[in-house]
């Protein structure tokens, strides 16, 4: 099974979700097409970084886990569990 902690951790630290800005004004329709807008993209962590209800003792635990990860050593990881998965189908 994937390690979901290694895919956990790479989506919350490494990979920026795309988000649509939900306003009225933010989806423009030109004949046939929807145009939309999206929000700035930023990760998860840097999202908790920058609020304000987040305690800095979290912060403090969440920056020194961000700065051991390596996103080529999660990437490597995964595609390496996924190919051991793949081997055995």
């Amino acid at each position: 099974m994937l390690n979901l902690k290694i895919r956990r951790c790479l989506i919350t630290y490494v990979t920026p979700p795309k988000r649509h800005i939900y306003e009225q004004q933010s989806k423009k329709r030109i004949g046939s097409k929807i145009n939309k807008k999206y929000d700035t993209l930023i990760t998860p962590f840097e999202r908790l970084m920058a609020s304000d209800f987040i305690p800095k003792k979290t912060k403090t635990e969440l920056s020194r886990k961000y700065k051991t990860l390596n996103p080529f050593k999660l990437q490597k990881a995964i595609d390496t569990k996924i190919k051991k998965i793949l081997s055995l189908v």
